[in-house]
């Protein structure tokens, strides 16, 4: 018995060992047939179809289009093209990689470990560099036969820290990597083409007039609502406060009343545009669309709106004598200052948190979450900005006491400097609801989404009008007074929340927002500071910015009509109308 299953045994392991020496067997054949058919049929064909595309007698050259030109409303251009020698590799024109890429070592254009990189990409015709010195370039010219050097159009951007916010920038091939330039590359960057040479035995290309080109097509324009002179402007202003503050960032926006067309959105700092990407990555998105903050006390006019709407008066006591601290779920809410009794009006114009969250109380979750809406704060503005953010807010189901007690003087919620400004331009249009825009034309055409809305009554706007002025005579916005010019608005200074932290001391972000002239306004202004350093009060900082934005404003030939002495003229005769509307 022992023997019987001793050899079933043996039997068993030859079995095994023949099944894996045809397993063996098979796999290395189907190896060598492999190996043998790549061989022969397949480098076989590659190879032919390369020496025939080599061998072809004649070639097409790349032909870069034009990009169209980037305008602001009065045809100063703030991205145009200028010349340049780029250069190429026509990689049918070369043997060696490796020599071409040493070539273009050697001459300091890209280091040699680059230039293979990229002769090994899929192009056909490779962009080595753009904008090569033209002595440089013409040496090269001479050196190889397929090191192509062309004289092209190649993007440049005039005062680029003044404008990089808006137009962003292109990169080294030319096509939009930030801003405008991104969301409308198709419309600027035109249609490339190609011009074709015939090629003689030695390798050398001619033109032959018989050849068929397809010539490059330049781009198509983009005008913006922008004017250069109040973007260049603002662009100083908001340096200048940045640095007076050590800040991390200023921000000025400017918006005529009653179109929504932004003349300026400036920041600083900024970046350079020229530099096609190779900057500082903090820098390029645009502040004003992209960035979501708390707003403070400029978000009153959300709870203002809605008092005026319920009818409450503005003598109503809102702040007892000695009310100088709330408790709300066991968190202290408490002003800036001992304001001692106050009204609506006053709770207003001095900007008092306690006043604020009573009114609150007395309004409802409901009406003011309906506010908030109806002004837009939940929605973009859809002014043109490639990437703009919407703001934030709980849900009114899962909103706390003391979360809406927050929501009264502005924190809890999150918004956009693009928002916020559109709110309070409702306010300057008489309770109708305007989208800025950025762009007026693209391509000879209207592009900017048109949106206008009724979103107050026409009293209520006006009660909140007549309350702005008095923040501004008599309240904490008294230092953004201009002589001569009635002016409407309001300050906020914010905590600021950032994120995984929560609020930290001594972090702030302040901010005026406005309008003038305030019973017929031409222009919405918006000034905010982000972390300014020693004072941070919007009264100290952000008033007397927005002042600084309309005395520049005024002294502009077409603009001096605003001024109040000029209109005791106008009252006269006939009424001057701005040249550039």
């Amino acid at each position: 018995m022992n023997g019987y299953l001793k050899n079933r045994k043996e039997k068993g392991i030859n079995i095994l060992l023949k099944n894996l020496l045809s397993i063996f067997i098979t796999l290395f054949v189907l190896t060598l047939i492999f190996n043998l058919f790549y061989k022969q049929i397949i480098l076989f064909y590659y190879h032919s179809i390369d020496d025939i595309y080599r061998n072809k007698s004649s070639i097409r050259l790349f032909d870069k289009a034009e990009r169209g030109i980037i305008k602001d409303r009065n045809g100063y251009e703030i991205a145009t093209n200028i010349n340049s020698y780029n250069i190429y590799v026509s990689k049918n024109l070369i043997k060696s990689k490796e020599d071409v890429a040493s070539i273009l070592s050697e001459n300091c254009i890209v280091d040699y470990n680059t230039a293979i990189k990229k002769l090994n990409s899929r192009l056909e015709w490779v962009p080595i560099k753009f904008n090569v010195e033209e002595e440089l370039a013409l040496k090269l010219k001479k050196r190889y036969q397929g090191i192509i050097v062309k004289e092209e159009k190649t993007r440049f951007y005039n005062k680029p820290e003044i404008f990089s916010n808006i137009v962003g920038f292109v990169g080294m091939d030319d096509v939009g990597l930030e801003g405008l330039e991104y969301k409308y590359d198709k419309i600027l960057k035109g249609k490339d083409g190609y011009i074709s040479y015939q090629k003689k035995p030695n390798g050398k290309i001619y033109k032959h007039p018989l050849n068929d080109d397809k010539p490059a097509k330049k781009g198509k324009d983009i005008v913006l609502t922008i004017d250069y002179r109040f973007q260049e402007a603002c662009y100083n202003i908001a340096k200048d406060f940045c640095e007076e503050y050590s800040a991390k960032k200023a921000v000025i926006i400017v918006l005529k009343s009653k179109t929504g067309e932004l003349f300026a959105v400036a920041e600083y700092p900024s970046y350079n545009s020229n530099l096609h990407g190779f900057g500082d990555l903090s820098t390029y998105k645009n502040y004003a669309a992209t960035n979501l903050f708390e707003p403070g006390s400029v978000f009153k006019i959300v709870l203002a709106a809605v008092a005026f709407e319920s009818k409450i008066d503005t003598s109503l006591l809102l702040k007892e004598e000695n009310e100088d601290t709330l408790i709300i779920s066991r968190r202290r809410i408490t002003d800036s200052h001992n304001f001692g009794r106050l009204n609506f009006k006053e709770s207003f114009i001095y900007s008092s948190n306690i006043g604020f969250v009573n009114l609150g109380k007395k309004l409802g979750k409901e009406k003011v979450y309906n506010m908030v809406r109806r002004l837009n704060f939940l929605s973009k503005t859809e002014a043109g900005f490639p990437g703009e953010q919407v703001g934030n807010l709980i849900s009114i189901n899962k909103c706390k006491d003391i979360n809406f007690a927050n929501l009264c003087f502005g924190q809890g919620i999150s918004v956009t400097a693009l928002q916020l400004i559109s709110a309070y331009n409702s306010i300057a249009n008489n309770g109708v609801y305007i989208n800025p825009k950025i762009v007026k034309e693209a391509g000879g055409k209207s592009s900017s989404k048109k949106i206008r809305k009724k979103v107050l009554d026409e009293k209520v706007a006006f009660k909140l009008k007549e309350l702005l002025k008095a923040t501004v005579e008599n309240g904490t916005g008294i230092k953004a007074k201009v002589d001569g010019i009635s002016v409407a608005g309001k300050t906020g200074t914010a905590e600021k929340y950032i994120e995984n932290v929560g609020y930290r001391k001594g972090y702030y972000i302040s901010s005026f927002v406005g309008f003038f002239p305030a019973d017929d306004p031409e222009f919405t202004i918006l000034t905010l500071i982000d972390e300014p350093k020693n004072r941070y009060w919007a009264s100290e900082t952000t008033a007397p910015m927005f002042a600084e934005v309309v005395k520049r404003i005024i002294n502009l030939d077409e603009y001096r009509f605003l001024v109040q002495e000029d209109r005791e003229i106008i009252k006269n005769g006939t009424k001057r109308v701005a040249k550039r509307s």
